[in-house]
């Protein structure tokens, strides 16, 4: 008596770990509106992201623009109306805000930075779609200009004037002898 013939029934699977691009076409097809919220230095606060109701005032910025549009084309639109993030050495750092389901408010999440000028960014992050990070209609972007003077968060500004400290401590020591 012949042994029964086992065979496998599992097959190969290939998992595209990056989504593949939807091509838009542009001229047919209609814009999404994204409310656009742009400050120097800093990010909406807490309190008007949690409240649910969103400032209407000089910071907010309506573009209309296209699934299939970049961060770096974005940066480029807002370029084009804050003077502030034409300077060369300015980042501008994007927060993408959705909807809270079950409560009145928004959550946050840091989509990257694209910088202005001779500082490569990455270019992953600066070409990414807003399809890719999942945009949907209702969503708010919340963009900070950080210009080329700022150095950065307020913490590593604190950080680094104890580091300078530390170094000048020494001289205060000797000065404090004599």
């Amino acid at each position: 008596m012949a042994a029964p013939r086992i065979e496998s029934q599992v097959a190969t699977v290939i998992l595209n770990t990056e989504r593949e691009r939807r091509v838009v076409d542009r001229e047919s097809t209609c814009p999404i509106l994204i409310r656009t919220f742009i400050q120097s230095n800093t990010h909406l606060k807490p309190s008007e992201i949690n409240s649910g109701n969103l400032p209407n005032d000089e910071r907010l910025l309506l573009i209309h623009t296209w699934v299939d549009a970049t961060l770096r084309e974005l940066t480029n639109i807002i370029r084009e109306v804050r003077p502030e993030a034409r300077r060369l050495g300015t980042r501008l750092s994007f927060h993408l805000l959705t909807p809270e389901q079950q409560h009145p408010g928004y959550r946050s999440r840091n989509m990257g930075e694209v910088f202005i000028g001779s500082k490569p960014g990455d270019e992953r992050v600066e070409n990414k779609t807003l399809e890719e990070w999942y945009v949907q209609a209702g969503d708010v972007l919340d963009v900070c200009i950080h210009s080329h003077m700022s150095r950065g968060p307020r913490n590593d500004r604190d950080r680094d004037r104890e580091r300078e400290g530390n170094r000048t401590g020494y001289r205060d020591r000797e000065n404090r002898r004599r």
